[in-house]
């Protein structure tokens, strides 16, 4: 049985984490993957989880029997249960503290500064990869659960003002441009990187693509675009307002 202060070191004996103090990206990703893990266990066989228990030293080992979110349809007491697989407890990612690194060094501050844009841009086109092969593959729900839009940007923006602290903010600033950067740079329609794409493969092809089938194209990507802002705006408010 998990208990509170149990850290998941492995999930059906896939690592989760590389150490037992990730980075916040990697914990989060490590939460992600537990989560994946268990929704992906088929009805009536069990998760086993390697832990470490609050006070111990050594992992062990644990089965845990997911069982699905109890939808009853009170016009059919026969009907099924639904929803995701579930082991009934709060799972939050294994992360402590943020730890400031300062260098009186011009080059090594470069390198630490040049290793987190590297990290948090790495993260952000992995995390934009599994929402697309979710979206697409249909196993990742609603959108609007997934993202967030403005409403959202500017609500966590409150709450980083919030704090009055000036690194938190800078912080947060170049969270966003690092953000804007690699989702532009994807190559999709209607983004810088999908125009790349276009201008790519008429270099190839060495013939240029008829204008009204790009139009079309980009139309489309557009349209896909404000469905999607749309359905984020939707999950922001019912976030603000729905709890």
């Amino acid at each position: 049985v998990l208990r509170a202060g149990d850290i998941i070191l492995k999930a059906n004996g896939m690592p989760l984490t590389t150490s037992l103090s990730p980075s916040p990206f990697e914990a989060q990703r490590g939460m992600n993957d537990l989560i994946t893990a268990i929704r992906a266990t088929p009805d009536g066989q069990e998760v086993e989880l390697s832990v470490i228990r609050e006070k111990g030293d050594f992992a062990e080992t644990i089965t845990i029997k997911p069982k699905r979110v109890v939808k009853t349809d009170q016009t059919d007491p026969s009907a099924p249960a639904g929803g995701p697989q579930t082991i009934g407890v709060l799972l939050t990612p294994n992360y402590v503290k943020n730890q400031n690194l300062r260098s009186d060094n011009p080059v090594e501050a470069a390198r630490l500064a040049f290793q987190y844009t590297k990290t948090l841009a790495s993260e952000t086109a992995n995390g934009l990869l599994t929402f697309l092969t979710q979206s697409v593959s249909g196993g990742g729900g609603s959108s609007g659960g997934q993202i967030s839009g403005p409403i959202g940007l500017i609500r966590e923006g409150t709450n980083v003002i919030a704090t009055k602290d000036i690194q938190t903010v800078l912080l947060f600033a170049a969270a966003i441009s690092i953000n804007l950067g690699v989702i532009n740079a994807f190559p999709l329609p209607a983004l810088d990187g999908g125009q790349l794409l276009f201008i790519l493969a008429e270099a190839v092809t060495r013939r240029k693509i008829d204008q009204r089938v790009q139009e079309g194209i980009n139309g489309a990507a557009v349209l896909v675009l404000l469905l999607v802002s749309v359905e984020a705006a939707i999950g922001d408010i019912f976030n603000i307002f729905g709890k």
